[in-house]
């Protein structure tokens, strides 16, 4: 019996517009009449979770930025993982692409003009950049033009890099890789996501597990992305939609429809009737 629900949310849970529609929420609610636990598994901060309200108004457990962060039902803090300094500061010398994101902030050294010029050429974010809305929420958790000293001075759990350049972004994974403290698990290409290694969404969901004394047999993972593999590989419920990546695919166990025909939600439904 699956008692459990663990999903990550872009190109997984949410809509074609990255978004959770009245249907999505409609089935979330009959998943809690059912008196199923349901946990965000995501690589979003927090302020990216929260910007999906639903979520935040509801009983839900959070891992975000791929298991730095882990709220509780009620929103507490239970978790938390930061990346060494001397990692943040080579980074930061190396390159300027780069979100160095705290529990509540994203710090970036590049400007607020270059960032929406830059940013605005991925495709993946041309539509939510055209979001007058939620261009001024995503933007209020951004600290641009910062130096180097004020970035060190805060708790970073994450780190974030875009490069459009194929090359270029081939030179910046290869960068990454002598930190043997971080691991790089991107939901996509041309980004990469680092966290402290000692953390994954199969690690914290397991914790979570743990904590709650959860049976494992009874957690469903689902997930689309480079930094779902280890849950989707972990976990024997794992599904991935057909829109995932095929490394993602390849690592669960079952192929649902893609989330612009809301395969996810409604294989959770189906699960937990």
């Amino acid at each position: 019996m699956i008692n459990i629900i663990a999903s990550d949310l872009d190109g997984t849970l949410l809509n074609k517009d990255f978004k959770l529609d009245s249907y999505i929420e409609s089935c979330l609610d009959q998943l809690q009449k059912r008196k199923k636990e349901f946990v965000v598994v995501t690589g979003r901060t927090l302020h990216g979770v929260y910007s999906l309200s639903y979520l935040k108004n509801n009983p839900f457990y959070i891992i975000a930025m791929n298991g730095a962060l882990i709220l509780d039902k009620n929103k507490n803090v239970i978790y938390k993982n930061s990346i060494g300094k001397d990692e943040v500061r080579d980074i930061y010398q190396h390159f300027s692409n780069i979100e160095y994101i705290s529990e509540d902030k994203i710090y970036m050294s590049i400007s607020k003009e270059e960032y929406l010029k830059y940013y605005g050429k991925w495709s993946i974010w041309q539509k939510k950049l055209s979001d007058e809305n939620y261009l001024k929420y995503h933007l209020a958790q951004y600290v641009f033009e910062a130096p180097l000293d004020l970035i060190l001075k805060q708790d970073i759990l994450k780190i974030n890099g875009l490069e459009l350049n194929n090359d270029k972004y081939q030179v910046m994974k290869s960068y990454v890789k002598k930190y043997s403290s971080l691991v790089d698990a991107p939901f996509t290409d041309n980004v990469i996501e680092l966290t402290n290694n000692t953390i994954s969404k199969r690690d914290c969901l397991r914790c979570l597990c743990k904590l709650n004394g959860w049976n494992e047999d009874e957690v469903a993972a689902f997930g689309d992305g480079g930094n779902d593999i280890d849950m989707l590989t972990y976990f024997k419920n794992s599904y991935a939609p057909e829109n995932a990546m095929e490394t993602a695919k390849n690592a669960a166990n079952k192929i649902v429809p893609s989330n612009t025909e809301y395969g996810v939600i409604n294989e959770i439904l189906k699960i937990t009737a």
